[in-house]
């Protein structure tokens, strides 16, 4: 930002607005920008475009077209400072594959982070980490020297997850029981029947982690036994069956609820 700034004042440019977006940023952030800049220098007659890079404008192919739109169709003229790169409708033949280069060399960069990043996480997944903000009952922090993102058990949270579980798998407490419930014990936090389910089908909460329909083992702390876990799906599958059969107009099928997973006890359909 400096350095384009620089740029203006020797160039006797004068600054109307200025974006500035990290490298690291994500790409829902850094596109917020470059569209808001998009409809600014439409709004405002724009007549000069500053750049620190060309991969800074261009991030891929839908971006550099819009950037040709603005030269060709409402005269823009786009400085690049560190390539010494003016780029305009009267450019030479020459400096248009310069910017083009910029373009595909910007594409690469972002399509290579993306595939370095999803090494990343999934080496995290295979080591039993989790990637993503913690279920309730844990909390993200970082340790050790490396300062890595772990998930730990929330001390205030965790007691009150095992006892979800607990009262729930007697048969006795509805979603709108355990919500109260949680309202009693930390009544900061807004929590909905919704909520109460995504707790109970979650199995994050014996040790494994869901992810892409598969089941990895965590290296989190789990906060219940498979065995409790496993004794509130029954009962959510009986409550479901019950439900059904219940609604008017339902009809009853031969060997309804006859077949049950033996790990989930849902019903098999």
């Amino acid at each position: 930002r400096t350095l384009s700034e620089k740029y203006a004042k020797e160039n006797r440019l004068k600054v109307v607005k200025s974006w500035s977006v990290d490298e690291s940023a994500s790409k829902e952030d850094s596109r917020k920008h470059f569209f808001e800049m998009i409809e600014f220098i439409k709004s405002h007659n724009i007549r000069d475009v500053v750049f620190d890079k060309v991969d800074r404008a261009c991030r891929g192919l839908k971006s550099a077209v819009m950037i040709e739109e603005l030269i060709d169709h409402h005269g823009v003229k786009f400085h690049v400072t560190r390539e010494h790169l003016i780029i305009d409708k009267a450019s030479p033949p020459q400096e248009k594959p310069r910017f083009d280069t910029g373009t595909i060399l910007g594409k690469y960069y972002i399509d290579n982070l993306k595939t370095e990043i999803n090494k990343g996480l999934e080496a995290r997944r295979q080591a039993g980490l989790w990637n993503g903000l913690a279920p309730f009952g844990y909390k993200n922090v970082r340790t050790g020297q490396n300062n890595k993102a772990v998930v730990v058990r929330d001390e205030r949270e965790a007691p009150v997850v095992q006892e979800i579980f607990e009262l729930y798998s007697t048969g006795n407490y509805t979603y709108n029981s355990l919500v109260d419930l949680i309202h009693v014990k930390l009544p900061e936090k807004k929590v909905t029947k919704r909520r109460i389910e995504t707790i109970l089908v979650n199995p994050f909460y014996y040790g494994r982690m869901k992810v892409r329909g598969q089941l990895l083992v965590g290296s989190h702390e789990p906060l219940i036994g498979k065995k409790l876990f496993d004794a509130c799906q029954k009962i959510r599958g009986i409550r479901a069956t019950t439900y059904q059969s219940k609604r008017k107009g339902t009809i009853v099928k031969p060997f309804m609820g006859f077949l049950t997973c033996g790990c989930c006890a849902h019903a098999v359909t």
